[in-house]
């Protein structure tokens, strides 16, 4: 049987079978069986959260004992080319190319590359070369073929022995390069994970992604780091050894793969390289303003991350290091049996709810997680100003966006079951000028 289907079969008998029991069993033979399966979901869930206050232990103890020592030892610095794919990006690429070539490192260039724009990308990017004084940047144009296609023909036209890729709407900190280099002083290093912020929080939306990015996307990945295995080295800033790149064949350009930074990145674990993170290596970034752009592009995310865990997983779970084999099960409970089950729970307590008015159930659940998250956002904000604030969004998402998205997810993941087709979305850019300073 193709794993697609079992997922979707499985994923139909547990959503039934939910259903079912909810309706007819007794009160007294049902909290029985549901107690336990509550458990269980608390379980993983407490495990989630083992690892996130493992990354920001570790985080605290590695600063404190090596004092945000950072080696500037110019000689030292090895080159780094900087590839950025474009397409239609005439609006921002100049700025973009400005602000890279604002970073402070000796020894780096910049590769463009239009992949096939019908706008004036080119020319912009071409304005933009001629006139950096600081560092070389070079302009390529090719047919369209996609992202990693942009990626990897800028691989080939660049002379670094590392790589750093960023995407075309993105301004990074002057630190950047001088950050990440740090990490590949140890040989296994493949790539290093930069962290992304968002730098137009307009509304709530924005602010619910910026919770997002606070805490999952960026504090969960230093537990990950510790071990060696970040799974995703984000697109907007990640930096890669030329060799471990080689080692992998550099990013794929299967068009069935919608997160081809993930896909690279649970490739490189599962050959034995080391992924890190490093988080004065920033990229501050546009988010979707309006929900059904949000939606587009987390469709995308879902089902690009769950294709890339369904090429890698069997040489994940096969690899000779005992990290990689724990990151393919894991990913696995992430993005599939965690929303399955949360999904079940939250079908038991709507129909118990209304059918016999029991409500103790979804309390115990929903107020154990609450106080998790309550303490995960005290230990996240509190360096950051606005406490608050941030306080009070991460309580009203855990009530409304985050259950939204989980569902969201769940659809997604549907989708990718039965194989429906989908098509790149662009993210449409306001072209406003990102704020560092709103950031947190």
């Amino acid at each position: 049987m193709p794993p697609r289907i079992f997922f979707f079969l499985f994923t139909v008998l547990a959503i039934s079978l939910t259903i079912l029991l909810s309706i007819r069993l007794d009160p007294q033979v049902f909290k029985n069986l549901v107690w336990p399966f509550l458990l269980f979901y608390l379980g993983l869930a407490y495990l989630r959260y083992f690892f996130f206050f493992s990354g920001i232990l570790i985080d605290i103890a590695t600063k404190y004992f090596s004092q945000g020592v950072i080696d500037k030892t110019l000689a030292e610095l090895p080159k780094v080319s900087i590839i950025v794919p474009c397409y239609n990006e005439e609006n921002s690429i100049y700025k973009v190319i400005q602000n890279l070539a604002d970073i402070k490192y000796p020894n780096y260039e910049i590769v463009v590359v239009d992949d096939g724009s019908t706008d004036n990308t080119y020319i912009n990017a071409t304005s933009a070369a001629q006139s950096s004084l600081k560092v070389a940047v070079s302009v390529f144009r090719k047919t369209n073929g996609g992202k990693a296609s942009a990626l990897n023909y800028g691989f080939r036209h660049s002379t670094g022995n590392f790589i750093l890729c960023v995407d075309a709407d993105s301004k990074l900190s002057s630190d950047t390069l001088i950050s990440a280099i740090q990490h590949f002083k140890n040989p296994r290093v493949g790539s290093v994970a930069g962290f992304v912020n968002i730098g137009n929080i307009q509304n709530i939306l924005v602010a619910f992604q910026q919770l997002e990015y606070m805490i999952g996307l960026n504090y969960l990945r230093r537990a990950y780091s510790f071990l060696g295995i970040v799974p995703i080295v984000p697109g907007p800033i990640g930096m890669f050894r030329r060799a471990a790149l080689q080692d992998v064949g550099a990013f794929t350009e299967d068009k069935n793969i919608f997160a081809e930074d993930a896909e690279l990145s649970l490739r490189l674990v599962a050959a034995g390289w080391l992924t890190k993170s490093e988080e004065n290596m920033v990229a501050y970034t546009e988010a979707p303003t309006k929900l059904d752009a949000l939606l587009r592009q987390r469709y995308r995310w879902n089902r690009g991350t769950f294709q890339a865990l369904y090429k890698t997983f069997e040489s994940l779970v096969h690899s000779s290091r005992p990290a990689a084999r724990f990151l393919g099960w894991h990913l696995l409970s992430e993005i599939f049996f965690i929303p399955l089950v949360n999904i079940c729970l939250l079908l038991i307590f709507v129909i118990r709810l209304a059918m016999y008015g029991e409500g103790r159930l979804f309390t115990v659940w929903m107020g154990s997680i609450l106080i998790l998250e309550l303490i995960t956002a005290a230990l996240v904000i509190i360096k950051h100003k606005h406490k608050i604030f941030w306080l009070v969004v991460m309580f009203v998402s855990r009530l409304s966006y985050d259950t939204f998205l989980f569902m969201w997810r769940f659809y997604s993941l549907f989708d990718e079951f039965l194989n429906i087709g989908m098509n790149w979305d662009k993210l449409e850019r306001s072209h406003n000028e990102i704020n560092k300073e709103v950031v947190i």
